[in-house]
């Protein structure tokens, strides 16, 4: 529904693009953020909506997310993994005991 509301509202429109070019732009970033809390204050629904989306997540104090090409998100321990990121690249080796 935010995408739909950004028809609407250009200075939303072109937050979202930016943000989407550039996610480690810290400044991108922070206009999207800006145009989200104004359009979610301009409309209670979306944003009651919106809690009531998030408020899973939110809840279990272990919020995970990954931005960017090759990123890896985790949301818990890991051990005993062999993470690869990038293009075409090759894993030689029994995975299966371990790096």
């Amino acid at each position: 529904k935010i995408q739909e509301r950004a028809r609407e509202r250009p200075a939303l429109q072109e937050a979202l693009a930016d943000a989407r070019a550039q996610p480690q732009d810290k400044d991108a970033l922070a206009a999207l953020r800006l145009q989200l809390r104004k359009l979610l204050e301009a409309e209670p629904q979306l944003r009651a909506e919106a809690a009531r989306m998030l408020a899973p997540v939110l809840s279990t104090g272990n919020t995970t997310m990954a931005a960017g090409k090759g990123s890896v998100a985790i949301g818990g321990g890991v051990s005993g993994s062999i993470i690869v990121t990038g293009d075409q690249n090759v894993v030689h080796g029994n995975l299966s005991e371990g790096a």
